[in-house]
């Protein structure tokens, strides 16, 4: 059986990218992943504010709790390239000036995520939680759909590359201002395993991402759902 999954992303293009990730990743096109955040309005369908600020302040917030009532596991996102804004406070270099490694951002936002969460409600429920860390945004992911060279490997204006390939092959770009999840879709809408496997090695996040959700589903074969926490 197919686990659920709550996802707390950057934005709704983020969640798009997501959801089709695990819906190619476990060959479920009816994968149930619901958007927590940005929160969308029932009446209007439109999402509230996003950004790396909204995730940190969602997950250290009361209501994070309540998201493991939304999935059997709760997916959290957030990209690097703003990583040293003074509230996110991950610097690009250790204390004697030396450039830090990809690797060690993604260690070093994995760790902010997880002060921002309450201790208690973190050790609950850390088996539920899957990062989802895109170094330096979730645009680097999807330049191994379009780049054979070294442009799968990129982690800087990853936005623009892709909007290079995009203009030549699909007809289309996406504004860097307003980042429409319909262009998104068209993107992702027909992942499949083979294209994660083939992608996400090019990035740290992505590898780490997808080698979570193969531990996950080692640990969730057989089961009929992860077991409710104790109240």
């Amino acid at each position: 059986m197919t686990p659920t999954f709550a996802i707390i992303a950057e934005g709704p293009s983020d969640f798009v990218v997501l959801r089709h990730i695990l819906a190619g990743y476990f060959a479920d096109p009816n994968i149930v992943a619901t958007q927590l955040q940005p929160a969308v309005d029932d009446t209007s369908g439109h999402s509230s504010p996003g950004g790396w600020y909204e995730v940190l302040r969602y997950v250290g917030s009361e209501k994070f709790i309540g998201a493991f009532e939304r999935g059997d596991f709760v997916i959290l996102h957030i990209d690097t390239d703003v990583c040293e804004e003074p509230h996110f406070a991950v610097s690009r270099r250790d204390t004697d000036g030396r450039s830090r490694t990809p690797d060690e951002i993604l260690a070093l936002t994995t760790e902010r995520l997880i002060r921002e969460i309450t201790p208690e409600v973190y050790e609950r429920f850390r088996a539920r939680i899957i990062f989802a860390i895109a170094v330096e945004s979730i645009e680097c992911w999807l330049l191994p759909l379009y780049y054979t060279d070294k442009h799968r490997e990129k982690r800087v204006n990853c936005l623009n590359d892709l909007n290079a390939a995009l203009a030549a092959r699909e007809g289309f770009s996406i504004d860097a201002n307003h980042k429409q999840p319909k262009y998104y879709f068209k993107i992702v809408k027909r992942l499949k395993r083979k294209d994660i496997d083939a992608c996400s090695p090019h990035n740290p996040g992505f590898k780490t991402f997808v080698a979570a959700l193969a531990a996950m589903a080692s640990r969730h074969e057989g089961e009929p759902a992860v077991p409710s926490e104790p109240t």
